[in-house]
């Protein structure tokens, strides 16, 4: 056995090992009402699926035969069995709830014919079969593309839209995910260009020992974030989340450019003063802002008004989201109880609705260009 064997017999291992775990943690641990359980056991299926897929490498080698029955094309198809619970994850991210038995069985359906149909061709005719195995693949590539991308865009409204409704965006952003694509579709590109370019003995143990160490990157980073994930049960779906969405969305850039110059240029209305007024007492008055979790429906609900006329008239008024404004009056708190009070920074951040110091101090810092503790020395000196 060469070392290149050696290095991918212990990368499957990694992978299958974490796989196996993660995916019973996911599938089987209790978890409190706010973690979303769908999207935890898509997660666990999915682990549990890479896993299984994992074990058949070493199965074959045991049983001292190569990988699935002499065929890699057989191996690729059964590999992409896993693709339509990705694909119903990203669904479920943005859309929670909405994936039906009935989707499930359209995507796995497809993926599985795919396979059947390959297997068939291969005992009629061999170059049929790989004529028939390269036009799926490149179809399956489209068809990821035109998802992924459909994601992303989704994945922005759902972001906006969670702006408008949560002051706590921890575990309810997905913007991480974004950035999870896009490394995964770069790195698909640079491995079908390690298999041209290295078409000889070693490509796949060349390929694989860059494939699965970075497999195993993305499971952990997967991991990590959905178990941070929360429940968004107070977005809306169906015609009204449709409607809220192309309310929000229709001047976007012009917003985005210049909405705070916009706002602060003109004096506000009687209803708008009045409106922020009751805002701000109930919310520093009221100490709502404090709230752990807290989502414009509670606002709206202690000014006796709607979500709906609360998001306008807080849009026209200040530019702002739901969650920034809450944000602003929250770090304008913490710095003025940084400089009047002598509680610890990790009794402040708690007292002004944070649930952990780094997301604290993030927000802090892209506020006031400083650290909170950087923000008191000065103030002291």
């Amino acid at each position: 056995m060469t070392m290149l064997d050696r290095i991918n017999d212990i990368n499957h291992a990694a992978l299958m090992v974490f796989c196996l775990i993660s995916s019973l943690y996911f599938l089987y641990q209790k978890c409190d009402e706010q973690a979303p359980v769908r999207l935890r056991h898509l997660m666990g299926t999915v682990l549990m699926i890479i896993a299984v897929q994992s074990s058949l490498y070493f199965i074959s080698t045991f049983a001292g035969i190569d990988y699935l029955i002499l065929d890699k094309k057989i191996a690729v198809l059964i590999n992409l069995l896993v693709l339509p619970f990705c694909l119903m994850m990203l669904t479920e991210l943005t859309r929670m709830s909405e994936v039906t038995i009935r989707k499930w069985a359209v995507h796995v359906g497809v993926t599985f014919a795919i396979l059947l149909i390959y297997v068939v061709l291969k005992f009629v005719n061999q170059q049929y079969a790989d004529v028939f195995y390269y036009m799926s693949m490149a179809e399956l590539l489209i068809y990821i593309g035109v998802y992924v991308v459909r994601f992303a865009k989704a994945a922005k409204r759902y972001n906006k839209t969670v702006a408008d409704v949560y002051a706590d965006l921890d575990g309810r952003s997905i913007n991480w995910l974004n950035r999870i694509l896009i490394v995964m579709l770069v790195f698909a590109m640079g491995f079908v260009l390690l298999k041209i370019v290295l078409d000889g003995f070693c490509d796949n143990r060349i390929a694989g020992i860059a494939f699965y160490p970075l497999t195993l990157v993305i499971c952990v980073v997967l991991c990590w974030n959905v178990d941070q994930m929360r429940m968004t049960e107070s977005i809306p779906y169906g015609d009204e989340q449709r409607a809220v969405l192309e309310e929000s969305t229709s001047n976007e850039d012009e917003e985005e450019e210049g909405a705070t110059e916009h706002v602060e240029g003109r004096e506000l209305t009687a209803e708008q003063k009045e409106f922020m007024e009751q805002l701000d007492t109930v919310c520093t008055e009221g100490n709502l802002y404090s709230m752990h979790g807290i989502t414009r429906e509670d606002v709206a609900k202690a000014m006796m008004t709607n979500h709906i006329r609360l998001t306008k008239l807080l849009k026209e008024a200040t530019g702002l989201t739901f969650n920034a404004y809450i944000t602003k009056i929250r770090l304008d708190q913490a710095a003025r109880m940084l400089l009047e009070t002598n509680d610890t920074i990790e009794q402040i951040f708690y007292t002004c609705g944070y649930r952990t110091r780094s997301t604290f101090n993030r927000a802090f810092t892209d506020a006031f260009g400083c650290t909170p503790k950087e923000y008191r020395s000065k103030a002291e000196h």
